[in-house]
Order: structure tokens, then sequence, then C-alpha cells
């Protein structure tokens, strides 16, 4: 579904109702408070994120190959469990960050679970610009 703006309660319950799901991209996802999803199928490949009001993540997926998670810098990240995964998973993180929300990035690395699902990780630390008006 391109472009559909859906609350909270129905995204909760809309979910589990695709349980032949292959792909699943949420972006721009503006929820009224943080919530916990748990996102489960024996058929989902691909999940992408764009989402920052999620507070915890849990993924059943066995044959899930990518996950993708952007974020942005400041703010409280999820934690993020694979339930079952694919022993071919790849999980790209992308968040953008200054020098001052390094700590804050090293808890959300921490919080992935199991500890063996990020194999790798790149870091990109983007000086931030602050255009004056004056």
């Amino acid at each position: 579904m391109k472009s559909t703006i859906i609350t909270d309660k129905w995204f909760l319950e809309l979910i589990p109702k695709f349980p032949f799901l292959e792909r699943l991209k949420l972006r721009q996802c503006t929820m009224s408070e943080k919530i916990d999803i748990n996102i489960s199928s024996v058929k989902l490949k691909l999940l992408e994120s764009l989402c920052s009001n999620f507070k915890e993540v849990n993924i059943d997926a066995p044959n899930l190959l990518s996950f993708e998670y952007y974020g942005s810098g400041g703010g409280s990240k999820p934690v993020i469990s694979f339930l079952r995964s694919s022993s071919q998973l790849k999980v790209d993180v992308v968040i953008y960050v200054d020098y001052l929300d390094l700590c804050k990035l090293k808890e959300f690395i921490q919080n992935i679970k199991p500890k063996n699902v990020l194999t790798s990780l790149s870091l990109f630390i983007y000086q931030t610009f602050v255009v004056s008006m004056n």
C-alpha cells in the first residue's frame, strides 16, 4: 500500500493478516506513541524500517534475508530481537548521528539480539551544520 495513513491499532492488527508477505517496507511511520511490534512470517524475505516510534521490534522470520533499519540521531532507539532468522540474514543499520549521540548508538547496537546477527558494522559520523539566519 503506497501512501496509506494508518493508526497504531490498525497497524498492529494488520501485520498478522498477511502470512505470505515476502517484502515489508515501513516508511515515514508517525505513530502517536512508542509501540512494541511483533512481525511473524515464514515467507518474509525483506524487511525495511524507516520508523522511529518503535519501542521494541520482535522479528520471527526464519527465511528473512535482509533487514534494513534507518534512524536519525537523538531519541531512543528500539530494541530489535530476531527470534528466528536465516543464517544468510544481512542486517544493515543506518543511523545519522553526531558525536554527541555515540553513547546512544552503543546502547542501540547492544540491544540487537541475538548478538551473532550483527556480523559487521559501518559507522559514518557526520558533522552537523547549523545555518544562522542572522
